[in-house]
């Protein structure tokens, strides 16, 4: 059994980020892991590609839309495969850890669908056979739809640890 600062030494991690547990978390851990491993790409993704505000105080009213700005939910695409390769578990964990994330309300998740017109599923189907890319091709509502990459939303924080030393 390896503590916590001996796998941080081990993988170079450089953050002391660390989720607080609550007794609630403990009951439906599978979601709670799942929520968290899907936190930290959104995350990355957050930081990446959706603007900060400045740190420059501004007066209501100078910029009166800062008060709507904090209401609005930025979902980030997050792809089971980019888990898969990150934490190296399989696609189908991922995908179970994900479900199990949004039925605890932990993570809300944004199916996308793009709709292909009936001459395209054929082209679309052998393409994906061709690359060996998994048939993601749906059909709902008597479409067919290429399904894309889940967009995710969460408000899931992290704790900066605190560093422990023996004495």
């Amino acid at each position: 059994m390896s503590s916590l600062d001996k796998i941080r030494k081990h993988y170079n991690w450089v953050s002391r980020k660390a989720f607080p547990f609550t007794a609630k978390d403990i009951f439906h851990i599978r979601a709670t892991l799942g929520a968290i491993i899907y936190t930290q790409p959104y995350k990355t993704y957050c930081r990446k590609y959706f603007k900060r505000g400045s740190n420059v105080l501004k007066s209501r009213s100078a910029d009166k839309s800062t008060a709507f700005s904090c209401d609005i939910k930025k979902y980030a695409e997050v792809s089971v495969l980019s888990i898969r390769n990150f934490f190296g578990i399989t696609i189908n964990k991922a995908v179970r850890l994900k479900q199990a994330a949004e039925e605890q309300g932990l993570i809300e998740v944004k199916k996308q669908y793009f709709k292909l017109q009936k001459n395209q599923v054929y082209a679309a189907k052998k393409g994906n056979q061709y690359r060996d890319e998994s048939q993601n091709i749906v059909f709902l509502n008597e479409d067919y739809y290429i399904q894309q990459i889940d967009k995710i939303y969460t408000e899931l924080y992290f704790k900066r640890r605190k560093k422990i030393e023996t004495l």
